[in-house]
């Protein structure tokens, strides 16, 4: 029974290890699948393989196609007898057997082969062999081979077995770690070259965002040479040409990678600083280092890179709009080399900080312009006032505050102008009525009066003119008004129209006496002898008389209107009669001039004083009839316009240029005279004319046209 029983015992005893080394089997096939790194697929094999055959020692050798070690892992040894062991193998012996006759190889003894070679120093000693070739794809990818079978002499034929699967599927792994290796080696050269991309784009955004934070670069030029190091380099400098022809480099900032990068490019810079500012500054000319056997600058350049150990290097100008403000100077140490794409970023911040440069120069100009222009408005005997187009933000000089009597805040110009500020009348003006306003709108102001109205102290008189400021496209962007005090002049001007109102007032009576003995005169020489030549002396006595009678009544009533005192008496009157008794009365002098008159006899009657309106009609026929050509006809014509009376008295002669016509209405302004005409007079009938018109609160004003037709026209209002 005893025997019976081990009989059937023997066979399950071995189909159960059988068993058990191919579940260890599969589950080294399935670690050793599963591992990617090639050192570690070599390692996980050889341990795996040494437990599943069953041996004291394992290794495994990764060969290229020349047959050249690449990898070599073992299992059985301790780190220790592994480094006293005097190399590794070398592919002599057994291992050249292996190595050049793919195939397996079992030996019990390798003492006793001839084919063996021996262990190398401090080996430990090893008896049985089993070796099998590693291939995948039909390569050899190297050599499996173990020594010492656990618990027998020599490695059997199931072993061989084993051994060639394991090794079948370590080919496998092996392939795949390779194909791994190679598939992450060029994913990490992508990401790497992404990553670079991303930090060179984060460089000129990071950059320019730098530089457009404020105009005064220089300051941040340090900050600048710091984050560019980051990325391209181990040491950066900047440097700038000091003004004028043939400038000097100054190096404003610097970084280096530690004090060693720092130390060594200050040093370069000191040597070279001539030199880059002649070749690189003054030339325009970039210097480019990929690597110092390359070349690629001047030998000495070169000499002092060696010299600080820098091998790569790249030196640009710092330029814009055809102007070289500096240069950047970058410098990379071994292993550092650089390529193309450094080069191309590295001109990408030099245009940056070039034109930084050149907007940080501009701004410099503008703020000096400013300045220059700041002290002149700041001393400009007239106040000026400087209105933004697009903002509304008013500025006004130091002169323009004392004309208002106070310091005025930028945020309440307009509101404290609009309160002070006064038409003659006393009238206020909105904001659309103010002369920067309409300059604005594109209007230019010249001469109006006004009155300033001080917190303490008189009243100023001023004069004001407004322009628009337009930029080069057109666009108005701005509107200057200048306040001039004519005060002074309004006081002289005062002094001399009381002095010819006095002066006139009392000619009057001189003129009157001598107006009243020349009547008489000529009374008397009539009853007594009617001789024509004292007749002819007393009437010119008596004209002259009347035309300095004349004379002195328009100075009269010049300086009334000059000082705002014009007296009116008025009362209803008709205009359409009133027109018509005058143009009778002037028919009578009319000469070969024919007057026609047009009234609407609808017209309603009006609120005026009818003795100056008859001044006014009968001075404009006095000038229609000197001022037009013989024979030819003057009309008048009257109207009713809305809720207005229109009066127009036209005739027909050389006409009144343009530029006079502003002038029409001034004092003592007097039209050339026509041709074989001598028009005498002061020149005050029209400035008397549109200040008894105004005085009834309408306007005048005259249009011509050359060789033709002069129309002087008249409105009031009926109310």
């Amino acid at each position: 029974m005893v025997i019976q029983a081990s009989y059937h015992n023997a066979p399950v005893t071995q189909s159960t290890g059988l068993l058990a080394r191919l579940r260890a089997f599969n589950d080294a096939a399935l670690s050793i699948t599963a591992e990617l790194s090639p050192a570690g697929v070599l390692q996980l094999i050889v341990e795996t393989a040494k437990d599943v055959v069953g041996a004291r020692y394992a290794a495994l050798e990764e060969h290229n196609e020349k047959g050249d070690l690449l990898l070599f892992a073992h299992a059985g040894m301790s780190p220790e007898i592994v480094a006293r062991i005097e190399h590794l193998p070398r592919g002599l012996g057994l291992l050249g057997v292996l190595l050049h006759e793919p195939r397996p190889i079992r030996i019990s003894d390798m003492s006793r082969d001839p084919r063996s070679v021996g262990f190398p120093a401090h080996h430990p000693p090893m008896k049985s062999l089993l070796g099998v070739p590693v291939m995948a794809r039909g390569r050899v990818l190297g050599n499996l081979y173990f020594a010492d079978k656990l618990g027998a002499d020599e490695f059997s034929e199931e072993d061989e077995q084993l051994a060639v699967m394991l090794a079948a599927h370590a080919g496998i792994a092996i392939e795949n770690a390779r194909l791994y290796g190679q598939t992450n080696a060029s994913l990490r050269e992508k990401i790497d070259r992404l990553q670079q991309a991303e930090r060179r784009a984060r460089l000129v955004a990071d950059l320019g965002e730098l530089l457009s934070r404020s105009l005064k670069v220089a300051a941040v030029l340090p900050e600048v040479a710091k984050k560019t190091v980051d990325v391209l380099g181990d040491f950066c400098a900047i440097g700038l040409l000091s003004s004028g022809t043939g400038g000097q480099l100054a190096f404003v900032a610097s970084h280096g990678v530690g004090y060693s990068g720092l130390g060594s490019g200050r040093e370069f810079l000191r040597n070279t600083c001539d030199r880059i500012t002649e070749h690189v500054a003054h030339g325009e000319s970039a210097v480019f280092v990929s690597h110092l056997d390359k070349g690629g600058a001047p030998t000495d350049l070169l000499a002092a890179m060696r010299k600080a150990k820098f091998t790569s290097g790249l030196m640009l100008p710092l330029r814009s709009h055809n102007q070289v403000f500096g240069a950047l100077v970058c410098l990379g140490y071994q292993p550092r080399r650089m390529w193309e794409a450094e080069l191309i970023l590295g001109r990408l911040l030099a245009e940056r900080i070039g034109g930084a440069l050149h907007n940080a120069k501009l701004y410099e100009r503008v703020e000096t312009e400013r300045g220059e222009l700041q002290a002149v408005v700041d001393g400009s005997p007239a106040g000026i006032i400087i209105v933004d187009a697009k903002t509304g933000l008013i500025s006004v000089n130091r002169m323009t505050e004392r004309l208002l009597g106070q310091e005025i805040p930028a945020d309440k110009t307009r509101d404290i102008y609009l309160q002070q500020i006064r038409r003659p009348d006393g009238s206020r003006l909105s904001i659309k009525q103010l002369a920067s306003t309409r300059a604005l709108r594109g209007e230019t102001v010249l001469g109006e009066e006004l009155v300033i109205l001080r917190p303490q102290g008189e009243p100023r008189a001023a004069l004001v003119n407004a322009a628009p400021v337009r930029n080069e496209d057109g666009e108005i962007v701005a509107a200057v008004a200048t306040l001039q005090d004519i005060s002074p002049l309004k006081a002289l001007e005062k002094l001399r129209e009381e002095f010819t109102a006095l002066v006139a007032h009392d000619l009057r009576v001189p003129i009157s006496v001598i107006y009243g003995y020349a009547q008489l005169l000529e009374k008397m020489v009539r009853e007594v002898h009617d001789h024509d030549k004292e007749l002819r002396a007393i009437n010119n006595i008596r004209v002259s008389a009347e035309r300095l009678s004349s004379m002195v009544a328009d100075l009269l009533d010049a300086s009334r209107i000059d000082v705002n005192r014009v007296s009116l008496e008025k009362r209803t009157v008709n205009l359409c009669q009133l027109t018509r008794d005058v143009v009778e009365r002037t028919v009578a002098i009319g000469g070969d001039h024919e007057l026609h008159v047009e009234v609407d006899e609808h017209a309603p009657t009006i609120d005026a004083d009818p003795r100056r309106l008859e001044q006014v009609l009968s001075n404009l026929l006095s000038n229609a009839m000197k001022y037009s050509d013989q024979g030819t006809a003057i009309t008048v014509k009257l109207w009713v316009d809305s809720n207005q009376i229109r009066l127009s008295v036209a005739n027909q002669g050389p006409g009144i240029p343009e530029e006079e016509l502003p002038k029409l209405f001034t004092r003592f302004h007097r039209c050339p005279s026509p041709p074989n005409k001598q028009v005498g007079g002061l020149g005050l009938g029209l400035y008397i004319a549109r200040g008894l018109i105004e005085s009834h609160g309408g306007r005048i004003w005259a249009e011509s046209e050359i060789g033709k037709l002069t129309i002087f026209h008249i409105a009031l209002p009926i109310q």
